[in-house]
């Protein structure tokens, strides 16, 4: 259920016309995943805390770059025992949102990122940001073209990485 809740959120914001439903991908496109993460932790176990999250649609970015990173932070957040709620939960603590933009130049993409918790107010707490090169060519006409799954798959495991440690350290 949290798979699908974080991927139809994130895919909601994305520029293209189409989303991708998950009953309609095949299993070649699933992308490929690290062994998980020993003792991972259950909902409400410490460590996260009372944390119940949840992601807004991703702005800037394609459905088809999105999806495979949308598929990696559902699973990186069941590893973690995040609790992800849909957008009418009254009970949500934090809100994730994202924003990107890929740049083609010298030869390469560049993907820039920006992941925005805030606080069930609407006040930023945290920001999470930085850059992945895409080592594909560029596409000048349409950068995201050139972005490969492996590229969105790290910016997804960097993200749920940074989020869970800093949810650890600031308890809701």
């Amino acid at each position: 259920m949290a798979v699908a809740c974080v991927s139809a959120l994130l895919l909601a914001g994305c520029t293209a016309q189409d989303t991708l439903a998950p009953e309609n991908q095949s299993a070649a496109g699933t992308p490929s995943l690290t062994p998980p993460r020993t003792g991972p932790l259950t909902p409400g176990e410490p460590g996260l805390g009372n944390a119940r999250v949840r992601f807004a649609p991703i702005v800037g970015s394609t459905v088809e770059a999105v999806t495979p990173m949308s598929r990696r932070i559902s699973v990186r957040a069941r590893e973690a025992g995040m609790v992800i709620v849909p957008a009418d939960d009254p009970a949500q603590t934090h809100l994730v949102k994202g924003y990107f933009s890929a740049l083609a130049d010298a030869g390469q993409t560049t993907v820039i990122f920006v992941w925005d918790i805030l606080d069930s107010a609407g006040d930023r707490l945290h920001r999470i940001q930085g850059q992945e090169v895409a080592p594909d060519a560029a596409d000048p006409e349409d950068p995201w073209r050139s972005v490969p799954v492996e590229t969105m798959e790290r910016i997804g495991d960097r993200m749920m990485s940074e989020l869970t440690a800093w949810l650890a350290a600031h308890p809701a």
